[in-house]
């Protein structure tokens, strides 16, 4: 009987802990700013933002902190192998909240297990730390390497560098992913509707804010 009982509290030490560990109600979540371009009569006092109404941002927030992928220096139309001009920044979420209250934007919020998390969390300091690939027009930006995070973790299907730029080439191309996935996996949305005095991009009628 004692046997039994050495071998079932390692079975538990071994097989189900770590399992209800992996459960845990951890999460992330991945922002998205819309494009936009300053609405008809507000020109005088709102200024144009890169990529106009096809641009936009994306970052990824981790315990508290957002996560995103930019130009740094000289702008490149195709990506170069050696020299990355290009950072990984990290900002607070309080500032990220500050800085994007006035903004449309969308936020999945994923479920993911603590080891997941941590892994992703480590992904994203090493980036800060060294960027791991140039930014350019034909080549990584921030949708891309929004996908590039996310395949790596197991959150989307993990595809080449080439495979990200051309699935996600603007953030647009990875929202729409991303709301099918949610649709499917029941992932919660956060929406944020901008001013008026800016015209933003618009998503299929079926995920836009009502």
């Amino acid at each position: 009987m004692s046997i039994l009982k050495s071998i079932l509290s390692f079975a538990l030490i071994v097989f189900v802990l770590p399992t209800i560990s992996a459960r845990s109600d951890d999460t992330i979540k991945v922002h998205f700013l819309y494009g936009s371009k300053p609405a008809k009569g507000h020109k005088h006092h709102e200024g144009k933002w890169f990529g106009g109404i096809h641009g936009g941002h994306v970052t990824i927030e981790i315990d508290g902190r957002a996560y995103g992928f930019g130009p740094a220096g000289r702008f490149h139309i195709i990506g170069h192998r050696k020299t990355c001009h290009s950072s990984f920044t990290s900002a607070s979420t309080e500032n990220w909240e500050r800085d994007t209250s006035g903004m449309t934007y969308t936020s999945f919020v994923i479920p993911v297990d603590s080891i997941t998390k941590q892994d992703m969390l480590r992904t994203l300091k090493s980036y800060v730390d060294q960027t791991p690939y140039d930014y350019a027009f034909i080549g990584m930006r921030c949708a891309a390497a929004s996908g590039d995070v996310l395949g790596r973790h197991g959150i989307i299907k993990k595809r080449s560098r080439k495979g990200n730029t051309y699935k996600f080439f603007y953030p647009k191309k990875l929202r729409k992913h991303l709301f099918k996935l949610a649709k499917e996996n029941g992932w919660r949305i956060d929406r944020n509707k901008g001013k008026s005095s800016r015209k933003w991009e618009k998503d299929p009628k079926k995920y836009r804010i009502q």
